[in-house]
């Protein structure tokens, strides 16, 4: 809702279910529930956003142990929570029929994955000890959008995103009944990093919506790409 001139303020929700399957002989269930608080302050020729996201993931993921005679499934059900601050202002600047919007932006986020102790593999169950992650994120970039015509709008989203935290990737694990804990190292995220994302919409009858969107990102070592269609209505 507005409450003042070029002040929007509003609330979201949403819930997802994913299955997953891992190369390295597993699957599992992700039940993802998110909140989100979110303002945008517009006055002519710039803007300045800012959103709040919470998250809770609970997951059910199967280990699948196959070597010589033993064949085992370890199951677990790790939990992560995080929440996510960001903020970001950017200027507008109109090229024929383009809205171009360079901005910079800034994000805070925390997660924390609760402590997973497996089961149903009787000596072969793994402990892995909870891990916090804090971070902070800084973007550089830019929006450009452009109606083409009968409700068709293209967009795209190009940015570079430095991280002043260092993601260093490792677990904490151990058997669960035997041994000593150990470290299983994982793949570095580096400092720098590219994203970017291109959006199709298409303006419907009566308020409705269908859009398509493809995003990624890019630093040394790990690339990462997401394909998203759906039907929006509003009211």
């Amino acid at each position: 809702m507005t409450i003042a001139s070029g002040l929007t303020v509003g609330v979201a929700a949403g819930y997802a279910i994913d299955q997953v399957h891992y190369r390295g002989n597993g699957d599992g269930t992700n039940h993802t529930y998110l909140g989100g608080l979110y303002g945008l302050y517009r006055p002519c020729g710039y803007y300045v956003m800012a959103d709040v996201l919470f998250g809770a993931s609970d997951n059910r993921v199967k280990r699948h142990i196959d070597f010589g005679d033993i064949k085992r499934i370890a199951r677990s059900k790790p939990k992560i929570y995080e929440t996510t601050f960001y903020l970001e202002a950017g200027k507008d600047f109109c090229y024929k029929s383009f809205l171009v919007q360079p901005f910079v932006g800034v994000e805070l986020s925390y997660v924390h994955r609760d402590k997973i102790s497996e089961y149903g593999a009787d000596s072969l169950d793994l402990m892995v000890l909870e891990k916090k992650l804090y971070n902070v994120y800084g973007s550089l970039g830019v929006h450009v959008t452009q109606a083409v015509c009968d409700g068709l709008a293209l967009s795209v989203d190009l940015a570079w995103q430095y991280r002043f935290s260092e993601r260093t990737s490792h677990l904490i694990e151990r058997f669960r009944d035997f041994g000593t804990p150990f470290k299983i190292q994982g793949i570095s995220e580096k400092r720098n990093s590219l994203e970017g994302a291109f959006t199709i919409s298409k303006e419907m009858v009566g308020g409705w919506t269908l859009y398509a969107e493809f995003s990624g990102q890019h630093w040394q070592g790990i690339s990462t790409f997401n394909y998203l269609a759906g039907v929006e209505a509003q009211w």
